[in-house]
């Protein structure tokens, strides 16, 4: 029976590699945290979004800032397409 053929790494290989993914993974949360931010911001209300100690849980959710949008959104809509859609 053959031996099995074992395949080694040198270590600054390894070394390199693992650098490189911690360094793509840092890169890639860092470009992901303003999202975050801005999603968490978007359930606080507008004192609390502005606090200067950040708190990355809002307490209490404020969930009307969706509905206020949505309905601006819709009225707004729809006073552009009644004004333009002759």
């Amino acid at each position: 029976m053959a031996d099995a053929v074992k395949l080694t790494f040198p270590v600054s290989m390894w070394v390199g590699r693992t650098t490189a993914n911690v360094l793509i993974l840092a890169g890639g949360l860092s470009m992901l945290l303003p999202f975050f931010w801005m999603f968490i911001t978007s359930f606080k209300g507008s004192f609390q979004a502005m606090k200067v100690p950040f708190e990355w849980i809002p307490e209490p959710f404020v969930w009307t800032n969706y509905l206020d949008g949505l309905q601006r959104h819709f009225v707004q809509g729809f006073a552009l397409t009644g004004f333009h859609g002759t």
